[in-house]
């Protein structure tokens, strides 16, 4: 994300906006654990929170992206999904530019 509105609810499905990178569900649900400690926020920044909203929009700040990208580079499928390997590519851009990331769900 290149500006994260502090007073903006995130409701609106918009990949394209933010030039999300798809990642099969069942990659995701195989990091749940090691993503479930992660500090993020629910739709906006005055819903704190940790994880991915599955069903919803999670956004994700610049100092939890390295344990992000640890969980993804750290997956059995890692060496083997594009997916994967797209997503931390897009991870390590965003640490570099300490930006915030944008989840829609899956």
């Amino acid at each position: 994300m290149d500006e994260v509105d502090e007073q903006k609810e995130y409701v609106e499905y918009a990949p394209r906006q933010y030039d999300c990178v798809a990642v099969h569900d069942d990659m995701l649900s195989s990091l749940e654990a090691k993503l479930s400690g992660i500090r993020t926020y629910f739709h906006s920044l005055d819903r704190p929170g940790h994880g991915l909203a599955w069903s919803g929009i999670t956004l994700i700040p610049p100092e939890s992206l390295p344990a992000l990208y640890e969980a993804v580079t750290s997956s059995a499928n890692f060496e083997h999904s594009p997916e994967l390997r797209g997503l931390a590519d897009k991870i390590a851009r965003a640490i570099r530019a300490d930006r915030y990331m944008i989840h829609f769900g899956i």
